[in-house]
């Protein structure tokens, strides 16, 4: 990788980058990582592996995260393949073990296939020696094929060769408890390569969100279903709205909309879901006919860009940070922030009338119901007492050079009223 690249790489995301040039840069591997993950080593690695493989250590919480990600010589280099697989299997037996909470992530391009089901040819040979090493170097970490368990014996690709081949070569490999935790695996289309992006999301720990405050989104409005379902539910109520008391009224609207609104959101992005995953199926179809049809393949992955750029400015609006369009492509940061105002969604305990602290669930929801079921209500509203206490409020008398000063400012309301 020249020196371009990386800076260019280094601009474009704003996270901790680390790269391993190979012999005349014919050969790199670059890592990126989220700047909160702590690195806890960087480990040299033997010269034969140097641009072709980058171990680093990360500490989350109390465990050490090795991150091993590798680019192994292709198939046709079958000498050196067998030499890297040879000197990767004795590196991996000899790494460092620091403690029990120990795990292992490998990634990258392997280069190679273990099944043939990752392959669209069902006639490939398979190569039995990298096989038998590999599965060594698999035994030795304590590690399996994540999309493989997740999708027993579902075919995808990841890499698709000028000559109509296509393989899943390449991949991530984590131990039971990171699979156990992995929410989602995605091959991701990129038009700058041959290859797909590969991408998990793990869980490693869920937090426990409230509802926290609902805020309409706006764009809501540019959809035409949305706005002839609002402008309904507003000339119903304006016809109704008589039979109501003013407060009560415009509450009952206020609530209306806001539900309407929510509910219609939630359909749309079960829609959105829906329509995602089976774009994903057409494209993984169109891949794997033997005569592809590049414009069919384009269209379809212009969509999922469209859809998942949809998604990324969702992520930015619910941040509450201060963004750019250009910030989708440092998204991952913005994760963050959303993820830190979920911490803040939960109400663990609340002072009732008493002034009692309560933290139990059903106590808290009754405390706010009833708070707000005084607050927007003229039940039991006494005209008198308001005026009793307003009489006891005493207030100086203005003079008339008090009046030079308020008469500008209450004219002025009254022109922009």
């Amino acid at each position: 990788m020249s020196p371009d690249v990386i800076q260019d790489i280094k601009q474009k995301f704003n996270k901790n980058v680390d790269f391993s040039n190979g012999v005349s840069r014919s050969t790199g591997v670059i890592t990126i990582v989220n700047k909160d993950l702590k690195l806890f080593k960087s480990h040299r690695v033997p010269t034969p592996l140097k641009g072709r493989l980058i171990h680093n250590s990360y500490v989350y919480n109390d465990t050490v995260i090795n991150l091993l990600n590798l680019y192994a010589p292709q198939c046709g280099l079958r000498e050196e393949q067998r030499l890297f697989y040879d000197i990767l299997l004795n590196y991996v037996s000899n790494v460092e073990q620091y403690s029990s909470k120990n795990k292992y992530i490998l990634t990258g391009d392997f280069n190679f296939i273990e099944d043939k089901i990752d392959s669209n040819n069902m006639n490939c040979r398979l190569n039995k020696y990298i096989l038998d090493k590999f599965k060594s170097i698999k035994d030795t970490l304590k590690i399996k094929d994540v999309y493989r368990e997740i999708h027993k014996d579902k075919a995808n690709f990841t890499c698709y060769n000028i000559s109509g081949s296509r393989t899943r070569i390449d991949r991530f490999y984590a131990d039971n408890e990171f699979i156990n935790k992995i929410s989602e695996i995605k091959h991701i289309p990129y038009k700058k390569s041959d290859h797909k992006m590969v991408q998990i999301n793990i869980q490693y720990k869920r937090q426990k969100w409230g509802r926290g405050f609902w805020k309409m989104n706006n764009s809501l409005l540019e959809n035409e279903k949305y706005t002839v379902l609002i402008s309904n539910i507003i000339k119903q109520w304006k016809e109704d709205k008589l039979k109501y008391d003013p407060l009560k009224g415009w509450d009952l609207l206020k609530k209306q909309i806001k539900e309407t609104t929510i509910n219609f959101s939630r359909v749309q992005a079960k829609i959105s879901k829906s329509k995602l995953n089976k774009l994903y199926d057409s494209l993984l179809a169109e891949e794997a006919k033997p005569s592809q049809n590049c414009s069919i393949i384009n269209t379809i992955k212009d969509e999922i860009i469209a859809i998942e750029t949809k998604e990324k400015i969702g992520t930015l609006i619910r941040s509450r940070e201060c963004f750019y369009k250009e910030d989708i492509k440092n998204i991952e940061i913005f994760k963050i922030a959303e993820e830190k105002r979920g911490t803040k969604k939960e109400i663990k305990s609340l002072l009732d009338k008493n002034n009692k602290a309560t933290d139990d669930k059903n106590s808290i929801l009754q405390i706010i119901l009833d708070f707000y079921s005084e607050l927007y209500t003229s039940d039991g509203f006494n005209d008198q007492e308001v005026d009793e206490y307003l009489g006891k409020i005493e207030l100086n008398e203005l003079k008339e050079e008090d009046w030079s000063v308020f008469k500008p400012i209450y004219k002025q309301r009254r022109m922009s009223k």
